[in-house]
């Protein structure tokens, strides 16, 4: 015969026991539980405010600082700013790299062109468009600057050259 071994088991610890419920009754309602999530900070009767299209946005406040110190009035319609001669469209966001005709594309995001809106503000004022391009981060920007002047736009990259 072949020799045996014997192999002890390990000991297992006991766990400490769990407490029992005393009762194991639901309770009897005539109306189904509910389970709908409560919102505690809406406020419906206090919607937010849109931004007034008169407000200089973030994008158009170096253009408006410069306006100021040169002691040019101006006012801001729908994102452009207005002066007795000019209508100016900002870009100075690095994110926004692709330019499209209508819309501006980044990673995730996409906003209507400057050059479009700048084109169309500034035709129905009777204003030469300007398109002042704070970041010139844009792909293909040699073409997109010919298209854009050859559709009446000036395309500047100083704030000087609005003089």
């Amino acid at each position: 015969p072949a020799p045996t071994q014997t192999v002890a088991a390990p000991e297992l610890e006991s766990a400490p026991e769990l407490p029992l419920p005393s009762t194991f009754d639901t309770p009897t309602t005539d109306t189904v539980p509910s389970f709908t999530p409560v919102f505690s900070d809406i406020n419906f009767d206090e919607p937010q405010q849109p931004t007034p299209s008169d407000t200089i946005t973030d994008e158009n406040i170096p253009v408006a600082e410069y306006l100021f110190a040169q002691q040019t009035e101006f006012i801001s319609e729908n994102g452009i700013i207005l002066t007795a001669r000019d209508a100016i469209a900002t870009h100075n966001d690095p994110d926004f790299w692709i330019a499209d005709n209508e819309t501006w594309f980044a990673s995730g995001k996409q906003k209507p062109s400057p050059a479009d809106t700048v084109l169309s503000v500034g035709t129905a004022h009777g204003l030469r468009p300007v398109l002042y391009l704070a970041q010139t981060n844009i792909l293909d920007l040699d073409a997109r600057r010919a298209k854009w002047e050859s559709d009446g736009i000036t395309v500047i990259t100083n704030l000087d050259e609005l003089k």
